[in-house]
């Protein structure tokens, strides 16, 4: 088992949250240098949609989540910072992180796998609010259900941190046209998300899909301004201090074993 010794007990939410913050500062920057190099190169992405398209501007999470592999007291082998899983519904899905124990080869041989999912949305909420949701659940449901099939005895979390950076619009503060005034009627009784703004609407989607088993085990919510590292948790369910209690918990396993 590739445990330290000395390994502790929990993680320091105050030295977390300056971690998050740290890849907040990543993620800002990263979109910045990233709109420039449009602007230069003519592309026709533009604003913050142009500004994630480069990729890497979350990587500052994966510094987040190693750094937690270590108070965890994982040894340094155990954290990868990108991993291919296999699937059911789709042939394989790459995870941004995992966190691996056991000195097996093969992920049906470890005594423990966290697999972690880094996504963010900084504009355009309404529009891509669905395909959002569809894109979380059906990466926990192929894999976990891979998981059940070929690795059934193999404890497995699936994490996911998900970063809702407001561009300044008020988009996020509004309400969207009601499903029920829409030509497509569906129910009589009024629809779950009727007269929610769309930052209510990420807290109640992402508090549903925080299923422990069946969708995701943990979701860490967090919402920020365009360009701030000061962050609020929308859904305290879904906030720092019960996401790293999940993930000590969870890990704390390892050493029954």
């Amino acid at each position: 088992m590739l445990l330290t010794a000395d390994a502790a007990d929990g993680i320091d939410p105050a030295l977390a949250k300056a971690q998050i913050q740290q890849a907040l500062s990543h993620l800002h920057q990263q979109q910045t240098q990233q709109a420039s190099r449009n602007q230069t190169n003519g592309a026709t992405e533009r604003g913050s949609r142009g500004s994630t398209l480069g990729g890497k501007h979350l990587d500052g999470f994966k510094v987040f989540d190693a750094w937690c592999a270590q108070q965890l007291g994982l040894d340094a082998d155990c954290f990868q910072p990108e991993i291919v899983v296999p699937g059911v519904m789709q042939r394989s899905k790459a995870w941004d992180s995992a966190m691996l124990v056991g000195d097996g080869e093969f992920l049906d041989q470890k005594e423990l796998v966290v697999l972690t999912e880094y996504k963010s949305i900084s504009c355009s909420y309404g529009r891509n609010f669905n395909n959002r949701v569809e894109e979380m659940v059906g990466a926990a449901i192929s894999t976990r259900k891979a998981f059940q099939e070929l690795a059934p005895d193999v404890p497995l979390m699936l994490r996911q941190i998900f970063v809702v950076v407001d561009d300044g619009s008020g988009e996020l503060q509004r309400a969207p046209k009601p499903l029920s005034g829409s030509k497509v009627r569906g129910f009589s009784a009024k629809a779950p998300y009727d007269g929610l703004s769309m930052e209510q609407r990420f807290a109640k989607a992402w508090q549903a899909m925080h299923q422990p088993g069946v969708l995701w085990d943990q979701v860490l919510l967090l919402q920020c301004q365009q360009g701030s590292t000061n962050f609020v948790e929308p859904n305290p369910q879904l906030g720092l201090a019960s996401s790293l209690k999940d993930l000590a918990d969870f890990i704390a396993k390892a050493r029954t074993v």
